[in-house]
């Protein structure tokens, strides 16, 4: 089901009003933040044009995301917009299955900015034409989605995603035939549990002499207009280089 932009809106204005003073993120290294794979007979891969692992900022996620859809407008300035610090990526495929896992977490410096960046994703993939169905929210976490996508080709797509204060998470899990919505949410809940909590809501104080002023790169309606036509690229990215994906697994070699 569409989500119309007044919900987006609203959503996002909700999470930059929780958002406070900007606060910075857990000190522990982002590839901590992932899941290990679900089990030893999973390949991880090495970064390619249609699987990231690894680090990755503004710029290296852009051309990622551009490398599976070309005609796409480049992500770049919005992420740095949103003041995107760093992101981490892992992806896997199943020997036996050829199911394939791709694990991220995107560290921002501003609350408001993760916030605004899941909102995007909550919406695309909510929004999509290749929505199958909704999968529950994790327990304990209301800023969180799940869902099933299903390509053109047959191939499904289980996706969860959240936010926890400036990181936010996606979980996805590609198969032509295996059902992967309990294991996504298993791996899913694992790195929520592993998450930083949220930073405290800031404390009620008198009102300032001067008005605090908005910050330009968190403009909310040029976020959603930049935001607004991302379906096709999710489309591309998420159900055409899953397949692609699969077909090429690499394993890291040994150090």
């Amino acid at each position: 089901m569409a989500i119309r932009i007044a919900a987006v809106a609203a959503t996002v204005v909700a999470l930059l009003a929780a958002a406070g003073a900007p606060v910075s993120a857990d000190a522990a290294p982002l590839y901590s933040r992932l899941a290990p794979a679900p089990g030893a007979d999973w390949i991880e891969s090495s970064t390619t044009a249609t699987a990231l692992d690894g680090p990755f900022d503004a710029h290296s996620y852009a051309e990622f995301l551009q490398a599976q859809a070309p005609r796409s407008p480049s992500m770049e300035q919005v992420l740095r917009n949103l003041t995107l610090e760093a992101g981490y990526g892992r992806a896997w495929v199943q020997a036996a299955s050829n199911d394939a896992l791709s694990e991220r977490v995107f560290q921002f410096r501003e609350v408001s900015g993760a916030g605004a960046w899941y909102t995007s994703l909550q919406r695309q993939n909510q929004g999509t034409k290749y929505l199958l169905r909704q999968m529950p929210a994790l327990d304990g976490n209301p800023n969180s989605f799940g869902v099933v996508l299903r390509g053109p080709d047959g191939t499904y797509s289980y996706r969860v995603e959240f936010v926890v204060g400036q990181l936010v998470y996606t979980v996805h899990m590609d198969s032509a035939k295996n059902d992967l919505s309990a294991q996504v949410l298993k791996q899913a809940l694992a790195e929520f549990l592993t998450s930083p909590p949220p930073p405290p809501a800031p404390a009620a104080t008198a009102a300032p002499a001067i008005a605090r002023p908005v910050l330009p790169s968190l403009n909310l309606l040029a976020i959603l207009a930049a935001l607004a036509g991302l379906d096709v690229l999710v489309a591309a990215v998420v159900l055409v280089a899953a397949v692609r994906r699969r077909r090429r697994p690499r394993s890291i070699p040994p150090a």
